[in-house]
């Protein structure tokens, strides 16, 4: 008699499992792709100096910046021929791909503050940095945003309008 209410708790145990499963990872519905070539867009283009920790060398690259009124932003960070990076931030969500690295970052709220290339375009929209992040407009017209933890830092040459 023990036997087989064993096996039936071991079928609905397998079954919740399963259930658990299939409804435990569902992943967030995907954001409708930005197309920075739509009405409202504000693209700007120009050099950036991206250095990734503290004593690594800089490496040089174009950047495009694309930010519009529904406060979207979108960077890409390239060495022709071939991009490095592309990030995203729009309200409540956040993604970035380091695409030589073949790793990618999603998640919702704010982007965490060790992903500073998408703590740049906020602060492009809205300057906010806060210890240890830095943000400032240059006497040369560049941008630069630093991790004073990491020394990762940012310098973007933007060919304003």
């Amino acid at each position: 008699m023990i036997r087989p209410v064993l096996g039936r708790l071991h079928l609905v145990t397998a079954f919740l499992i399963s259930l658990t499963a299939w409804t435990g990872c569902r992943t967030a519905p995907s954001a409708k792709p930005i197309d920075i070539s739509e009405p409202g867009w504000r693209v700007r283009q120009g050099q950036a100096l991206w250095r990734n920790k503290a004593n690594a060398p800089e490496i040089a690259g174009e950047v495009i910046l694309a930010t519009n009124a529904t406060e979207r932003a979108f960077v890409q960070f390239l060495k022709n021929p071939l991009p490095l990076l592309t990030g995203e931030v729009a309200p409540g969500r956040w993604q970035i791909e380091f695409i030589p690295e073949k790793r990618s970052f999603a998640g919702r709220g704010k982007p965490p503050r060790r992903l500073l290339w998408l703590q740049l375009l906020a602060n492009l929209q809205q300057p906010q940095a806060k210890a240890p992040l830095s943000f400032a407009k240059m006497p040369d017209n560049s941008y630069q945003i630093e991790d004073h933890s990491t020394g990762e830092r940012v310098t973007l040459f933007l060919n304003e309008e």
